[in-house]
């Protein structure tokens, strides 16, 4: 990531990448606002509105986030009337969620907003660089993923070999 003998440029990207990546978060909370749920409500009510019925195991891996939390927010969403949780028929202990019908109105509620912002966000890039766009995504998920657990598991060295962190 050195150009020129300075990683300014990388720590630049680095910086417009933080800030898009908030941008992205504060939009997507003014998407849960305009339906009246909170943002990680909202990501699990869209999730299970794409992939249909699925489990909370499935949900929390597509959102990076513990079942014990999509567990948690996903029977606020059960009480609120906008999934229906059920055991699953192949493994009785794992619960599926699937949207109501009330759910769904949710869902198609907030979509013209959703796409006037993707439109905005995203029109911006052309077809060829929307494929790179995609691409990327998936391999920065992995590889902030696999950072993760190499910093949770000490699997690196400092310079001064200091593990105090």
């Amino acid at each position: 990531m050195l150009v020129g003998g300075t990683d300014g440029r990388f720590r630049q990207a680095m910086y417009d990448f933080t800030s898009a990546s908030a941008a992205m978060l504060d939009v997507r909370a003014k998407y849960a606002a305009f339906i009246g749920i909170t943002p990680p409500q909202f990501s699990i009510l869209s999730l299970v509105g794409e992939l249909g019925s699925s489990s909370i195991g499935q949900i929390a891996s597509h959102l990076a986030v513990s079942s014990p939390f999509v567990t948690s927010e996903s029977n606020k969403l059960v009480k609120q009337g906008y999934l229906s949780k059920e055991a699953s028929d192949n493994d009785r202990r794992s619960m599926l969620l699937s949207l109501t019908e009330n759910g769904a109105d949710l869902i198609l509620k907030v979509a013209p907003i959703r796409q006037f912002a993707n439109d905005t966000v995203f029109g911006v890039l052309s077809d060829e660089e929307a494929q790179q766009f995609f691409a990327i995504v998936k391999k920065l998920r992995i590889s902030f993923g696999d950072c993760i657990q190499l910093l949770d598991t000490r699997k690196w060295r400092a310079d001064n070999n200091d593990e105090s962190i």
